[in-house]
């Protein structure tokens, strides 16, 4: 119902100025045809435009017979029009000067409110949008508005604070120790991370047992990983959950799992070639998706061609020779000015001693990457290659990329598909409700289970809500990697109970070798090398081929598989086999 009226709110926003033109139009007309009826002799028009006007402040002549002051329908009519009009022009004032700060007052009295820091960029509005859609009870903090960014706030029904998100008095004004989601996407890196200390800071002078889940949009994952240490030793302190967003890592995670990579293929016994144009926006995290959701074959990790200038393949730190092990995945870099256009020649050079491609990224700029990606798509047809989608990075939310597919009016337009601007839909209420992170918790919960059982194991069972970020960011990456597993041998999760589910024993060694080689993935790119255990180092002896590794190491990521459907069970799930 909340949903609903919302939608009905902003429908009326929308059309509102409409409604209050018509009326005034309609005032007038209405007024100048009575007048006119009543004063029908031509030396009467400039009168009767005077009448017409007179009706703007609320006074109408008498008719014709100064006796009887009798006036028709048609002046009548604009006198009550008139001021409809006058009160829709001042209702709106009047709604938002009582409804916004009735909004703020009320938040002493609830819990579970969302705090929004939007910023500028194409991210704040994607999130506002969302607030909308969902019904979310939310405010936003908002220093230093334009004039039309103040009535987009209003459009989306968001009572806004326009204070300082870096001073402390800010977050106590907000009822931060109240919110259940504070989401800050202010600006860089640094201004969040700021925004961040500031307020653990403010809530750790009231703590409280059960704080926010406090969310900071950060794209530079090295920089991130170094903060998040301080971070959740800040946000224990404060009594709240923190957690790191990338805008850029979730559109590419919704390219590489929606469908999984094995979906696409004829034959998912062969593996993925994954084809990255350009190096620039979103490449970073196209390639650390195609490192570890492109594992999917166990006789070999992913093929990653890179299509880039020479000065941009010199810098990538991935294709340096020391960088991935052959065991994990083959990249290969190809120099070629992608800015002016592939030639068929460096096309076709793509396929040397590799497979058709499951997958293309083209990361550039926003113009350059729609451009190439047309052509592109439009080559690979010409060409003959097997469908396959080409995924273009945007920084902005698409919809002629969306058209192009869907009218695919020219051969190879239904490859397009646009990503990485904005946060896909729905992402600020996983975050709320925690629903984006239920199997990477039952996994967890699984591993705490298995610690209770075998006292001797080793390890600290640390509860999710204390586990540091990394971790939870290492549990996410391997929930998401279930299903690329299970897409490999034909299989889907589904919702609620099924079947009795067990693996055959060839595919327990098949996907324990695929597991192995995306937790290897996963070290290599958080900066753990081979060596022996050290992990303030970060050295570790299983970073070699599942070949190589000891029968106890081995049998580590059998149990993984095995455990699989049990893992699924705590987070109300289930496996079933395609037809």
């Amino acid at each position: 119902m909340r949903v609903l009226l919302n939608r009905l709110g902003v429908f009326f926003y929308r059309w509102v100025n409409l409604v209050r033109l018509s009326c005034f139009i309609a005032a007038l007309l209405l007024g100048f045809w009575g007048w006119c009826l009543l004063f029908p002799e031509p030396h009467h028009l400039l009168n009767n435009l005077f009448r017409t006007f007179q009706l703007l402040t609320l006074q109408a002549s008498r008719g014709p017979d100064p006796t009887q002051g009798e006036l028709n329908w048609q002046v009548n009519v604009a006198r009550i029009l008139v001021p409809a009009f006058a009160l829709l022009q001042s209702y709106r004032l009047v709604m938002i000067a009582i409804r916004n700060p009735t909004r703020l007052a009320m938040l002493a009295l609830r819990r579970g409110h969302t705090i929004l820091v939007p910023g500028r960029g194409w991210v704040g509005p994607a999130m506002l949008q969302e607030v909308q859609n969902h019904g979310m009870r939310a405010i936003a903090i908002a220093p230093d508005l334009l004039a039309h960014e103040k009535d987009k706030m209003e459009q989306y029904d968001l009572p806004v604070l326009r204070l300082d998100p870096f001073r402390e008095e800010t977050w106590h004004f907000a009822r931060a120790e109240r919110a259940g989601l504070i989401v800050v996407s202010h600006g860089s890196d640094s201004e969040n991370l700021n925004i961040l200390v500031t307020v653990a800071d403010a809530l750790g002078k009231r703590r409280t047992t059960n704080g926010p889940m406090l969310v900071a949009t950060l794209e530079n994952e090295n920089f991130a990983e170094q903060v998040d240490v301080a971070l959740d030793h800040a946000a224990h302190e404060s009594g709240i959950q923190y957690r790191r967003l990338s805008v850029s890592n979730e559109g590419a995670r919704t390219v590489f799992l929606d469908p999984p990579l094995p979906v696409g293929k004829s034959d998912r016994r062969e593996l993925s070639h994954i084809v990255v144009v350009g190096l620039g926006f979103g490449a970073r995290a196209v390639l650390s998706h195609a490192l570890m959701l492109g594992q999917d074959c166990a006789a070999s990790g992913p093929r990653i061609t890179i299509l880039a200038s020479d000065k941009d393949l010199a810098a990538e730190p991935l294709l340096r020779p020391d960088a991935v092990p052959a065991y994990v995945a083959t990249l290969r870099g190809i120099p070629c000015d992608v800015a002016r256009g592939i030639s068929d020649a460096t096309l076709l050079s793509v396929l040397d001693d590799a497979p058709m491609p499951v997958l293309a990224c083209v990361c550039l700029t926003d113009e350059a990457a729609a451009t190439v990606g047309m052509a592109l798509a439009r080559q690979v047809s010409i060409l003959g290659w097997p469908h396959f989608p080409i995924a273009v990075h945007q920084g902005r939310e698409d919809r002629f990329l969306r058209l192009l597919a869907r009218e695919n009016t020219i051969k190879g337009h239904a490859r397009l598909r646009p990503f990485g601007g904005v946060l896909p839909a729905g992402t600020l209420r996983r975050l709320q409700t925690g629903t984006d992170e239920k199997l990477a918790r039952a996994i967890h919960e699984h591993y705490l289970e298995t610690l209770r059982k075998n006292k001797d194991a080793g390890g600290t069972p640390t509860p999710w809500d204390r586990l540091p970020e990394n971790l939870r960011h290492a549990n996410r990456a391997a929930a998401d990697h279930m299903a690329v597993k299970l897409a490999a041998i034909g299989c889907t999760i589904v919702p609620g109970n099924a079947e009795p589910f067990a693996f055959t024993d060839s595919e327990i060694e098949t996907l324990a070798e695929v597991e192995h080689r995306r937790w290897s993935a996963e070290r290599l790119l958080r900066g753990w090398r081979l060596g022996e255990r050290d992990n303030d180092r970060r050295k570790h002896p299983d970073l070699v081929p599942y070949e190589d590794l000891t029968e106890d190491g081995r049998e580590k990521d059998r149990a993984q598989v095995r455990h699989m459907p049990d893992i699924l069970a705590l987070a109300g799930m289930a496996i079933k086999r395609s037809e």
